[in-house]
């Protein structure tokens, strides 16, 4: 048998070698970086700016929900930290309501209210003057009892050019004292 002696490899000659095959390879791209090349994905870097993306929005959506609560505590804490306005108490005794008064108040506006309606139904041609108490009572079939006053005294129609009054003689039972009750209404 054959005894194969291994070639002796001298250090240097494999060094020389090797740097003369770096010195011969120049990259495409000249760059400098001649070491190894790191290939990103498109794939993966689109991934990464998507998700980068939603952080970012989903941080602009997290800070505006915090500035609107912010702003709907800052705005209702004051109303919810006020105290209650105290109740006010009249000073002035309440004025007892007279009935007759009451009663002939209400007469009084129904009566102004069915001389305006009256008043419509006919129109432009209309003269106040040929109005009485008598008429409007059977035109608009108002029983006696509306024509009373609250202390039991006839009310009184006065027509003008431009407007009428009803009155009603009040508590003395006399026309033209301070004590009379007046609806005037304009015609036009």
């Amino acid at each position: 048998m054959e005894i194969v002696q291994p070639e002796v490899v001298d250090e240097d000659i494999v060094l020389e070698a090797a740097a003369t095959e770096r010195a011969a390879y120049q990259p495409d791209d000249d760059s400098e970086n001649v070491g190894t090349f790191f290939e990103r994905s498109t794939v993966a870097e689109t991934r990464d700016d998507a998700a980068r993306e939603k952080r970012k929005r989903l941080i602009w959506l997290a800070g505006g929900l915090v500035a609107v609560v912010v702003v709907a505590v800052g705005l209702l804490l004051p109303m919810l930290l006020e105290e209650p306005p105290a109740p006010v108490v009249a000073t002035t005794p309440a004025i007892p309501v007279n009935p007759q008064r009451a009663a002939t108040n209400r007469r009084l506006e129904q009566l102004n209210r069915s001389i305006k309606v009256w008043m419509i139904q006919y129109g432009s041609g209309f003269n106040p003057a040929q109005v009485t108490l008598e008429r409007l009572q059977q035109d608009l079939n108002i029983c006696e009892q509306e024509m009373l006053d609250g202390w039991g005294t006839a009310l009184r129609f006065e027509p003008e050019a431009e407007k009428y009054r009803v009155i009603s003689a009040g508590p003395d039972k006399s026309f033209g004292t301070p004590d009379d009750l007046k609806r005037e209404t304009a015609i036009k």
